[in-house]
């Protein structure tokens, strides 16, 4: 068989992504879209933060556009004690940290030497009652757009 033949599914094997993935708990929109990508504006939130620490945020206007996320607090341990009170305030005008429906999520990736990090400086914040959500910018120097998450449990071994 030539290597660019493809075969047709089966009805058997036919099985809806939608089915495998998250529930969707908002849909939401960056009215600015996300930073770098404009046209990025629409997306679904699928997750259970209360109790799974990881959900995805899917493109409704590039259905190959999906990014892991994960509420800053799992993220970075001392959630918004970490940012310095400028990055602090703005965080909180926008509801993060004073409603429970509002959240401050961190995109996650996975590095070249294959640790995953988050971008902890360009964080997402998603009102979950209206489905209104910007990507921040931060100002901490302190902070990084590839901060390793659990580094702590690393024994350092590769």
């Amino acid at each position: 068989m030539d290597m660019l033949t493809t075969q047709e599914a089966t009805p058997e094997a036919a099985i809806s992504t939608n089915e495998m993935l998250p529930p969707v708990i908002a849909r939401v929109s960056f009215a600015s879209g996300l930073i770098g990508c404009a046209q990025w504006k629409n997306f679904e939130l699928r997750g259970a933060f209360d109790r799974e620490p990881v959900g995805l945020l899917t493109s409704i206007d590039d259905p190959d556009r999906m990014f892991f996320v994960s509420p800053i607090e799992y993220a970075a341990p001392g959630g918004l004690l970490r940012f310095n009170n400028e990055d602090t305030r703005m965080l909180r005008q926008y509801g993060v940290g004073v409603r429970d429906d509002v959240l401050a999520l961190a995109t996650l990736n996975v590095d070249d030497d294959g640790n995953l990090t988050a971008n902890l400086l360009g964080p997402l914040v998603v009102d979950l009652s209206t489905g209104e959500a910007r990507q921040t910018v931060l100002t901490d120097v302190t902070l990084s757009t590839r901060h390793r998450v659990l580094a702590e449990l690393s024994d350092g071994a590769d």
